[in-house]
């Protein structure tokens, strides 16, 4: 995930992501949707940078590597489920 953008608030979400197990929606090229880490988590991984530059071509935010193991098949998530989720506002942290 690439998070195009450096606020305090959102280096403290990235510090509650690495201190929890995650669970990701996520968009297949198809249009369907899955749920990554559901029952066993995702974590970030040691591949993750934050960049930043001065020219209007370099990256100024976040790349976050999650990764997870699990024994089960990965489920479709429906996407009236997405929907209700998109409109629900994030807690403040």
């Amino acid at each position: 995930m690439i998070l195009a953008s450096d606020t305090k608030e959102l280096r403290a979400e990235i510090h509650l992501l690495g201190q929890n197990e995650v669970v990701a929606i996520v968009e297949k090229a198809d249009g369907t949707y899955v749920a990554l880490g559901l029952d066993e988590g995702l974590q970030i991984n040691d591949g993750s940078e934050y960049t930043s530059g001065v020219l209007k071509s370099d990256r100024n935010g976040h790349s976050i590597v999650l990764a997870g193991l699990e024994n089960n098949e990965v489920p479709d998530v429906a996407a009236g489920i997405v929907a209700t989720l998109l409109t629900q506002q994030s807690p403040v942290v």
